[in-house]
């Protein structure tokens, strides 16, 4: 009996260490401060910290830290590609020139770790966008390629890619991928992109009746309109054109 009443207790001791050491991941930017302040020299809370810092707009603190954080890194290629979206997330909402240097700063980190043996899909995609953000849609194609054939589901990476064929004049390649955009299909958005690669190809027909798809749903977009005018300036309907260029200067005047 002594021993069953010591086995038990032994059990219930277990169970209150075991539900004590499981806690929560921190949430919130003050929860991180909390835990780089007992742990200065980890690297993930001073990185979620200065994340934090970007969501305040701190950008001296956020200069600080990365500063710490690109000399904690030297030698550890691992951690070249969190410190590169670090950075590519604070160019994205940093004032100028400050998002510049942040930019060439993440683009070289990225790089480095896109050069690595095991590279993860979201470096290749932030190398990506890095590289088309700094208007090089040349190189930004290759690793976006690589990234839409592992997630051929992610709209939003697909469209960048698109972009980056359309900007280095590949508009048949463009065409071919934006089909292939799932949440695209049947959407003006997908209309529009079509009708500009059709206009680049110099299927101006086709480019027409894409835009006039578009319009359907989006009748005061004047962009459209516009666009649609300069596609029947180039198959010589002039008269047409004409329209069209007024409808979108009247909705032009109109929103402003």
């Amino acid at each position: 009996m002594k021993h069953a009443m010591g086995l038990a207790l032994l059990l219930a001791g277990c169970a209150q260490r075991t539900v004590g050491t499981i806690e929560r991941m921190p949430q919130t930017g003050q929860e991180w401060r909390t835990v780089s302040d007992q742990s200065p020299n980890a690297f993930a809370p001073r990185l979620y910290v200065a994340y934090d810092s970007i969501n305040r707009k701190d950008w001296e603190e956020f200069d600080r830290l990365s500063l710490e954080l690109e000399k904690r890194i030297e030698g550890r290629e691992d951690l070249t590609a969190p410190l590169g979206a670090l950075l590519l997330a604070g160019a994205q909402s940093a004032p100028k020139p400050q998002n510049a240097s942040y930019l060439e700063k993440s683009r070289d980190l990225l790089e480095r770790a896109a050069k690595q043996e095991r590279v993860e899909s979201a470096t290749l995609f932030n190398l990506g966008l890095v590289r088309a953000l700094m208007g090089d849609y040349v190189l930004a194609t290759q690793p976006l390629q690589s990234y839409v054939e592992q997630k051929p589901s992610d709209t939003a990476a697909i469209k960048l890619y698109v972009r980056c064929l359309i900007e280095k004049g590949e508009p048949s390649a463009a065409l071919t991928w934006i089909e292939k955009a799932p949440e695209l299909a049947g959407t003006p958005e997908l209309m529009e992109i079509k009708a500009h690669c059709y206009y680049m190809m110099g299927q101006h027909e086709r480019a027409i009746r894409s835009y006039q798809a578009a319009l359907q749903s989006q009748p005061e977009n004047a962009r459209l309109w516009h666009n649609l005018a300069l596609c029947y300036e180039e198959n010589r309907q002039r008269d047409l054109a004409r329209e069209c260029f007024a409808k979108a200067e009247a909705l032009r005047k109109k929103r402003d």
